[in-house]
C-alpha cells in the first residue's frame, strides 16, 4: 500500500517486498497496484483508526505520490506529537508492515479495538447491545472546541469537523438527545426509551459558544454547559494552558529564560524532555501559587516572547479563553442549560467551607447571567468523594456528573452520574459504539474512580488553581 519512489539510477529503494518484486521484472507502479489490491482491509483500518482520515484514506500511491504520502505522515505525526517522519516511512510497506505502522501511530490496542468495533457494526452485533442499553441514560462529555490548533497538543479540544461528524452519527443512530433535566426526570420515573442521550460540555471555553452551540442548533440538539467562572470574570487566557502551549510549540530549539522570579537564568533545551518539563512546572507552580492574575498574564506574555510565539494571537483568537458573561447570557436565552462547575475549578474533598464557597461564588455569577438558579454540578477534573454528597445536598444540588465511564440506570446515584468522554484521537467507530451504548459492555464499568485529592503538578488540572 505504501508507495516506493525511484532512486536517481532508476531502481527502487531498499527494503520491503517492492524491491524483490521489482527485481523480478515488475515495474514499481505494478508493485504498488499489487499492494493496494492485497490490503484493502488494512486501508480501511487506517481510516477507522484515525479521526483525521475518518472520511478518507492515506493518499493514493500513484507514481508521483511519494511526496504526498510523506507530507501526510509528517502532518499526522506532528498532530500526535511524534515529530517528523523517519527514513523508514519512505520505504514501501507490505500488509504486515502497514499494520505495524497503524499500531505504531495509534497503538495496537486502539487499532485492534477499532477493527473489532467495525466488525460489530457491520455484523449487527451493535443492535443487540443497544437492547441491553435501552433503559439506560447515556451522558456524553466534551470540553473545549478547536478555534486554531489546540487539538494538536491537548486532548480536551475537539475539532469542528469531528464534532459535526459525531452529531451526524447521533442523528443517523436516531439518538433521542434531550436536556439534562428531561433525561434525569425520565431516568427517575423509568420512562427512558432507546438511545436517550444527554450532551454535556465542561469548563465554559469560548469554543463552546463559537463552535459547539451553532452546530448543536443546526441539528436541533441542546446541551448542558458546566461553567467555571473565574476566567469568565477575568476574561483572560488560562495561564496553565498558555505555558503548556509555549513549551510544546516553541519555534526555537532552546528557550533562553532570563530575569525571572521563579528561578535562575537558564537555557532550556526543549529536546530534553526532563529539563523542559522541569522548567515548565517551575513556571506554572510559581504563577499559580505566588501571583495574581495580572502577574500571571505578564509571565505568559514573556514566556511566549522567549518561545517565538505570538501571545496577542492567543489572546485575540481566545483559543484558551472562556466565555464572557454576555455570551453565557446569550446561550441561556437560546435554550442551552448553564450549570455549576465551581468558581476556581476546585472542589477539595477535605474542606467543606472551601468547597461550599466555590459553589456559592459560581452560582451567584451564573444566576446573574441566566436568570435562574443552577442546581446541577460537575466535579472539577472528575475528582469526587462520597463525603462531598452531604455538602452538595445542603447547597441544593440535585445531580452531579463524574468522569467515570458507563451508562446510568435507576440504581445510579444522582450525585455520581457516569459519562462517556470523547477524545479527539478516538476513532469514529469507537465514538459510534459509545453513542450506541456498546462501550460499557467491552470494559469494566466500575473502573477505579477518580476520587481524592491530587497534587498541583498534574497535567489533568488544565484550568489551574488560581486564587487571586
Amino acid at each position: 500500500m505504501a508507495g516506493a519512489a525511484s532512486s536517481g539510477n532508476g531502481t527502487a529503494p531498499s527494503g520491503g517486498g517492492a524491491r524483490s518484486r521489482a527485481s523480478e521484472g515488475k515495474s514499481v507502479c505494478d508493485v504498488r497496484a499489487d499492494q493496494r489490491r492485497r490490503v484493502p482491509l488494512l486501508r480501511g483500518l487506517v481510516s477507522l483508526s484515525d479521526p483525521k482520515t475518518a472520511h478518507g484514506v492515506i493518499p493514493d500511491q500513484g507514481p508521483d505520490s511519494q511526496g504526498a504520502r510523506i507530507d501526510w505522515l509528517r502532518e499526522h505525526r506532528a498532530w500526535r506529537g511524534a515529530g517528523a517522519c523517519s527514513d523508514r516511512d519512505q520505504a514501501p510497506r507490505g500488509g504486515c508492515r502497514l499494520m505495524k505502522g497503524v499500531a505504531g501511530r495509534y497503538g495496537w490496542r486502539r487499532a485492534v479495538k477499532a477493527a473489532f468495533l467495525h466488525a460489530c457494526r457491520v455484523s449487527g452485533v451493535v443492535h443487540i447491545f443497544r437492547l441491553f442499553a435501552k433503559r439506560k441514560l447515556l451522558v456524553l462529555c466534551y470540553h473545549g472546541f478547536e478555534l486554531d490548533d489546540e487539538s494538536r497538543f491537548r486532548q480536551i479540544f475537539t475539532p469542528r469537523d469531528s464534532f459535526r461528524h459525531q452529531l451526524e452519527v447521533l442523528s443517523a443512530q436516531k439518538s433521542n438527545v434531550v436536556s439534562l433535566g428531561e433525561g434525569l426526570a425520565r431516568l427517575k420515573e423509568g420512562r427512558l426509551t432507546g438511545n436517550t442521550t444527554v450532551i454535556t460540555i465542561d469548563d465554559g471555553f469560548y469554543g463552546a459558544y463559537a463552535v459547539a452551540a451553532p452546530l448543536l442548533e443546526k441539528f436541533g440538539y441542546t446541551a448542558t454547559i458546566y461553567v467555571s467562572t473565574y476566567h469568565v470574570i477575568k476574561e483572560t487566557p488560562v495561564f496553565r494552558l498558555v505555558i503548556y502551549y509555549v513549551f510544546d510549540f516553541a519555534s526555537v530549539p532552546v528557550l533562553r529564560v532570563r530575569n525571572v522570579a521563579w528561578g535562575e537564568d537558564q537555557d532550556v533545551d526543549l529536546a530534553d524532555r526532563d529539563a523542559s518539563r522541569r522548567a515548565m512546572w517551575q513556571c506554572i507552580t510559581y504563577g499559580e501559587t505566588a501571583c495574581n492574575e495580572a502577574q500571571r498574564q505578564e509571565i505568559a506574555r514573556r514566556m511566549s516572547a522567549y518561545a517565538g510565539i505570538d501571545y496577542e494571537h492567543i489572546s485575540r483568537t481566545r483559543m484558551f479563553s472562556y466565555m464572557n458573561r454576555g455570551e453565557i447570557r446569550d446561550l441561556a436565552s437560546r435554550g442551552f442549560d448553564i450549570q455549576l462547575h465551581t468558581h476556581r475549578h476546585r472542589f477539595p474533598p477535605g474542606d467543606r467551607a472551601a468547597a461550599c464557597k466555590e459553589i456559592e461564588e459560581n452560582r451567584g455569577i451564573l444566576e446573574a447571567c441566566t436568570g435562574y438558579r443552577p442546581v446541577h454540578f460537575c466535579y472539577p477534573d472528575g475528582i469526587w468523594d462520597r463525603s462531598q454528597w452531604a455538602w452538595l445536598k445542603e447547597m441544593g444540588v440535585e445531580s452531579a456528573v463524574t468522569s467515570d465511564p458507563g451508562l446510568n440506570d435507576r440504581r445510579t446515584p444522582l450525585l455520581a452520574l457516569r459519562r462517556f468522554s470523547y477524545s479527539p484521537r478516538m476513532p469514529d467507530v469507537e465514538f459510534a459504539a459509545g453513542a450506541a451504548g456498546l462501550m460499557p459492555f467491552l470494559r469494566p464499568i466500575a473502573q477505579p474512580s477518580r476520587r481524592g485529592t491530587r497534587p498541583l503538578q498534574t497535567e489533568e488540572r488544565h484550568n489551574g488553581n488560581e486564587q487571586k
